[in-house]
This record gives C-alpha cells, structure tokens and sequence, in this order.
C-alpha cells in the first residue's frame, strides 16, 4: 500500500474548489495505470535557444496527470509522500525519467487534519534566513517554480520578512511578528531548503555567522516587500 497525503496548502487549494477532491484522485489513482519515478524536468535557455534538464524529482503518475512528491516533513510520518503539485500529461512531454516502477499496490490519499495536528511555533526559528540566485530562479519554468512558492507561503506566515540584495542574489531574512497566532517553524524551512535545493535556485541559510551578518544587513540595507520572492526578484 502507498500512502500519500495532500499538503496542507495543497489541500486548503484543491478542498476550496472541490470538497471530496481526495476521494477523487484516490479513485483516479486507482483505476487507472499508476507509476511511481524520479524524473528531470526541462526548462528553455533563452541565451541559447535550447531545451535543459535541471532537478531530479520525485513523481506520482497516470495517464491523465504528474503528481509532484516531497518527503513528508517530519520523521516516522504514517504516510510515504506529501502531494504538493500537480500538472495535467501533455501529449509532448520532454521530462526525462531516472527511475520508475509501476506501482500494483492500492493508494491511499490522505488528508492533513486526519494525520497530524498543525504544528506548533517552534521557539528555535526565531530567525529564519535564504536566499535566491536570481540567475538560476528566473529562467525556470512555471510549474518548477511552484513548490518554491508553496514552501514560501508557509514559511512566512506569522513573519515579518525583510529582503536584501546582494551582488546578483536576493537574501530574504524573517522575524517572528509578535501580533501572530500561528508562526512557521524549522521543518518548513527544511521544505523550503529542499525546493531550492532541488532546482539549484537557491538556500537557506543555518549558520550563525551567516545569520549574525545577514541580521546586521537587514538593519541597515534591507527593505519590507509585500510578495513572494518570485514576484520581487
């Protein structure tokens, strides 16, 4: 049996326009011909006018639709994977698979409140810091984009963020706003690392000297944008 769970914004998004989307794409997932893989996605170099392969990631398909798959972001999950995007199967298809097998085993699709309660603040993320290589970020396409802006959405809930520019990077460094509820914690910035990671666009950023002088700069250089890093870069 493969489990895998809807993530909590992917949820919010998907229930919001169809209450029993779960139960819908766990029917599809079922009845028709399921594969589990690893592929390379391809973004278009405009300097060179040529197709690219840049980031390996883990995919559910079928058919009809990609499934794009993060490890769970806590240890010991009851489930396999996270669903954090999914794209319909164009009939031309450039992504390159590393590995793949079809799956034979049921899939089960779950849901966030019937997992795991929200996390709580985590009092160690007082300060969270990344960065964006511009460079790498701009030219990716879309829908490669789109889990760096779904770990940014999470991220910089209950912060305050400020953005520094950096030769040709972008640094963005986040405080806790003490008028907040509900604050991102660590693991969301390991999902974040990952999604930049993946795609060479960028880091975050742990060590304390990094942080020390980022934490200076932000004071004396850095400004307060409204948006996600996508839309200021």
């Amino acid at each position: 049996m493969l489990k895998v769970r809807l993530s909590p914004e992917f949820w919010e998004a998907a229930s919001e326009a169809v209450p029993t989307f779960n139960e819908i794409l766990q029917n599809h997932l079922n009845s028709d011909v399921s594969w589990l893989f690893q592929q390379e996605d391809p973004w278009y170099d405009n300097v060179n006018h040529e197709w690219k392969f840049q980031g390996v990631y883990q995919m559910l398909a079928t058919s009809r639709y990609k499934l794009y798959l993060q490890q769970p972001p806590v240890s010991n999950a009851p489930w396999d994977y996270d669903v954090v995007f999914f794209l319909p199967v164009k009939n031309r298809d450039l992504t390159k698979a590393v590995t793949r097998r079809k799956l034979d085993e049921e899939i089960v699709v779950l849901i966030p409140e019937k997992v795991l309660p929200q996390p709580k603040p985590d009092p160690t993320a007082a300060e969270l810091a990344f960065v964006i290589r511009t460079s790498k970020y701009k030219p990716l396409a879309g829908y490669l984009k789109a889990p760096i802006n779904l770990a940014w959405r999470k991220i910089k809930q209950g912060r305050q963020v400020k953005r520094i520019f950096w030769e040709d990077d972008v640094i963005f460094y986040l405080t806790i706003d003490p008028n907040a509820v509900k604050v991102s914690t660590v693991e969301d910035a390991g999902n974040l690392n990952g999604a930049l990671e993946d795609v060479g666009a960028g880091r975050v950023i742990n060590d304390p000297y990094e942080l020390r002088k980022i934490r200076e700069m932000a004071a004396k250089y850095g400004d307060t944008p409204n948006e996600a890093p996508p839309k200021t870069v």
